[in-house]
């Protein structure tokens, strides 16, 4: 397959990896791709501005390593931005997320990476460990996820206790008549509730 490269932006890589060939002409400089992969049309329809195609659900996962073996950085930033705002959906599925961990790792995409740990911190651990590629994910890629999730409830412990003993000196001196024996007061019970549920959310 030959391409036109004249003006592209990504030439200066792409020819680097992707030349078989080259010949001159009225057209300008035309480069022969490595045509082994059937989504290279694809691939190309991504990357020639008059062109651009979409970065979607159905294409990413065939446009990823492609970009990245032809190092076209735009791409693959496209690409990487496109998951970013599928991780962050609302209706996210645990398989999809999985998937999203291991092309963050693949392709060391540092932001999506970050984002499936926080989201992943949040899944039911039973749910993830059901699914054969997360099981399938390196040692290393499982601990990090469940050290994050750690932290978090850490965190939120922390928080939670903070709130109890900030409680218990404000109710011991504020409200010594409202308490219940040695507890907390109806109102300061009621602030510690709300602390605790906020910070429940999040895990």
């Amino acid at each position: 397959m030959e391409v036109d490269v004249s003006g592209a932006s990504w030439a200066a890589m792409a020819k680097k990896k992707a030349v078989e060939s080259q010949s001159r002409g009225r057209g300008g400089v035309r480069y022969g791709l490595d045509d082994e992969n059937p989504t290279i049309l694809e691939f190309l329809c991504c990357v020639y501005p008059d062109v651009l195609r979409t970065i979607d659900e159905n294409n990413v996962i065939r446009i990823l390593p492609l970009a990245e073996k032809y190092e076209v950085t735009r791409l693959k930033s496209r690409c990487e931005k496109f998951l970013i705002q599928q991780t962050q959906g609302e209706t996210l599925a645990a398989e999809i997320l999985v998937q999203n961990i291991r092309l963050s790792v693949t392709h060391e995409l540092g932001k999506l990476w970050s984002l499936c740990v926080d989201r992943a911190s949040n899944f039911d651990s039973e749910k993830l460990e059901s699914i054969q590629d997360f099981r399938d994910l390196s040692e290393e890629t499982i601990n990090g996820i469940f050290r994050h999730r750690l932290k978090m409830y850490e965190h939120a412990c922390k928080k939670i206790k903070m709130k109890v003993r900030e409680a218990e000196t404000h109710c011991s001196l504020y409200h010594k008549s409202d308490r219940w024996g040695s507890g907390l007061c109806k109102k300061c019970y009621s602030g510690v509730g709300k602390v605790s549920v906020t910070e429940l959310k999040h895990l």
